[in-house]
């Protein structure tokens, strides 16, 4: 399914929405834009197809002046195109996705449909939220070091949550990595 970025520009402020088309087979592309044209009403929109990237994969247009979120401002219509991969891994080769679950972790942001980027290179240090395997069970907190006492507290960010205490001499831990990004889900 062909997936376009359409930039608008109202008055002088950018908004940026995607369109799916239809599936191969269902209508021209060309036809289609047309009426997605039609359908949002602007003179001044400009679509994009998004370009396949040297390996296969597809980049996306990334606006590096940003969008603001406070008074509107100016925004540099110029993208710079970024393959997701690459953009979501900060150049690590050892990094996987995780769909959230559950909302022991909603004060920090975490909301289940959430996707997190978790870097397995990255050293895990005091504060991180960490993506962790205890008995062949995973869990995402804030993690705790107690070295004098051979123990690893595991704090949830919602407070209907206990914290997760484990004796590692008892119990077997593994830090499986680092949430690096969280890639929101708005629907």
């Amino acid at each position: 399914m062909p997936i376009f970025a359409v930039f608008l520009n109202i008055h002088d402020h950018a908004f940026i929405h995607t369109h799916h088309t239809a599936a191969a087979g269902q209508g021209d592309e060309r036809q289609q834009l047309t009426t997605l044209s039609q359908t949002m009403g602007s003179p001044e929109l400009r679509i994009y197809k998004l370009r396949k990237a040297a390996g296969g994969g597809r980049v996306l247009p990334l606006y590096p002046g940003g969008l603001y979120c406070g008074a509107p401002g100016e925004v540099d219509l110029q993208p710079e195109w970024v393959e997701p991969g690459e953009l979501l891994s900060d150049g690590a080769d050892n990094v996987f996705m995780a769909v959230v679950q559950g909302d022991s972790m909603e004060d920090l942001g975490f909301r289940p449909g959430d996707m997190c980027v978790v870097n397995r290179e990255k050293m895990p240090q005091e504060g991180s939220v960490v993506v962790v395997e205890i008995d062949g069970e995973f869990t995402m907190k804030v993690l705790h070091l107690l070295p004098k006492e051979n123990k690893v507290v595991l704090y949830p960010a919602n407070r209907r949550y206990d914290p997760i205490v484990i004796d590692t001499t008892e119990r077997q831990l593994e830090v499986w990595g680092v949430v690096t990004k969280c890639i929101k889900n708005c629907s």
